[in-house]
């Protein structure tokens, strides 16, 4: 019975997904749920997460094996199981009981509901982006200056494309991959280090963005800005810098081979694609694209680093170590679905996924106002092309005080002054000993 109850709720999760599920289902769920302890609702995580891998791995399974290897279906499946751990993480217990406990609490509008859940997602957004690595360059103003530099070169050549563009030059093919040849070589050149001052620059714009084209409305929710600030930090905390630096090497080796053999990203011709058994261009995939570019084995590295990534982040092992007993899961599953059969067949329009994140408790109802669009800013290219140069065309570090060009230069010429002084007044006192001697005589 219990098999039969999870694949019941499993494939109640996957309709919702796909959008097949009816308005009956989501009522009779949420009646079950609404009594549901902060242990229930761990519980009742559990099941899910377990439930959704499941749903994930069975669409796997149906990748075509002559275009998609077990290798990669495998690689494909954890990492999408890493996916699924970091969602859990954030939407967990404490987040859906609270929820469920202001869906329950008299008084409050709609507005009200969705500000006070607000701090609860924020601090479990920060518990999830507290857990990745800091990797801060030792040398911190030395290679911000040295990204300043690439990305101050790389603006003049935008600008230089737009201005040429507005005379009217063309570039001749050859003049085309020069200029890719020339960017790529300064993505190359990118190293571990300059990503991570890139990452917190990224940081510090994204910020700076809030701030100057928010809504008055916005900014002056301190909610909504922790929110905001949370995410910032969890996006950061997601950009692994090592893991971007190896899918940057991948795709610098891709262009440098398209560069020099465009057939590579080119599809293949192929008999019995169409129903007159001709020869048609079936288009390459990426897979194929990084088999016939040697660069399986990176890209695959590629994936299982940012699946142990978005693990760690989402403390799967903490996770994990509570597990469900067999009976203890099969009343979770019973209470969930018993009302499922009890559902008369209706003609009711089908609710999707895009449906119900709409209409629940995080963004029902936001206040009216918050879209209004004034701002201390006008948001424009010219703006924000401003605020770019500002954020990541300037060193905004401080480099130490004793390695600055000039307190070096200071010091030398204060060190030959010195020492000169202390010279003239040694050989001073030398003569004025000898001329006492020679009055003595």
């Amino acid at each position: 019975m219990t098999d039969t109850r999870k694949q019941q709720l499993k494939q109640f999760i996957i309709r919702t997904i796909e959008g097949k599920v009816k308005q009956a289902e989501i009522q009779a769920v949420r009646v079950s749920l609404m009594n549901y302890s902060r242990e229930e609702w761990r519980e009742l995580k559990i099941i899910g997460q377990e439930l959704v891998k499941e749903a994930i791995d069975e669409k796997i399974s149906e990748l075509p094996d002559n275009k998609v290897s077990s290798e990669w279906k495998s690689i494909f499946r954890d990492f999408s199981h890493s996916g699924v751990n970091l969602f859990f993480a954030i939407f967990n217990e404490e987040v859906l009981y609270q929820s469920m406990l202001l869906e329950k609490q008299g008084g409050l509008t709609e507005q009200q509901k969705v500000i006070k859940i607000l701090p609860v997602l924020s601090r479990e957004i920060d518990k999830v982006a507290a857990r990745a690595s800091s990797r801060k360059p030792s040398n911190y103003h030395k290679v911000e200056t040295s990204v300043v530099k690439k990305i101050k070169n790389f603006i003049s050549e935008i600008e230089m494309i737009f201005v040429q563009k507005k005379l009217g030059k063309r570039w001749s093919e050859e003049e085309g991959k020069q200029k890719v040849s020339k960017w790529i070589r300064e993505l190359e050149s990118l190293t571990v280090e300059e990503l991570a001052v890139l990452k917190e620059k990224s940081k510090l714009f994204m910020t700076k963005l809030v701030n100057n084209y928010a809504p008055a409305q916005v900014k002056n929710s301190p909610e909504i800005m922790q929110l905001i600030n949370s995410s910032v930090n969890l996006a950061c905390a997601l950009c692994d810098e090592k893991s971007a630096k190896n899918l940057i090497d991948i795709i610098v080796k891709v262009v440098k081979l398209a560069l020099q053999n465009p057939e590579l990203l080119e599809g293949k011709e192929s008999r019995g694609e169409n129903r007159n058994g001709k020869w048609v261009k079936v288009e390459s995939n990426p897979l194929d694209i990084l088999k016939k570019a040697g660069l399986e084995s990176e890209a695959k590295n590629l994936l299982k680093n940012l699946a142990q990534h978005l693990n760690s982040l989402s403390g799967e092992g903490e996770q994990n170590k509570n597990s469900l007993s067999s009976e203890k899961e099969e009343v979770i599953v019973q209470n969930l679905t018993k009302n499922f059969s009890q559902q008369a067949p209706t003609e009711e329009e089908n609710i999707n996924l895009g449906d119900i994140l709409q209409n629940n408790l995080l963004t029902q109802n936001l206040p009216s106002n918050l879209g209004d669009n004034s701002s201390s800013k006008e948001l424009n290219m010219k703006n924000l092309l401003k605020d770019f140069k500002e954020v990541f065309a300037t060193t905004q570090s401080k480099g130490k005080w004793y390695k600055n060009p000039w307190f070096i230069g200071f010091s030398v010429v204060g060190a030959f002054v010195v020492g000169g002084l202390i010279v003239w007044l040694l050989t001073r006192r030398k003569k004025e000993r000898i001329v006492d001697r020679e009055s003595n005589f």
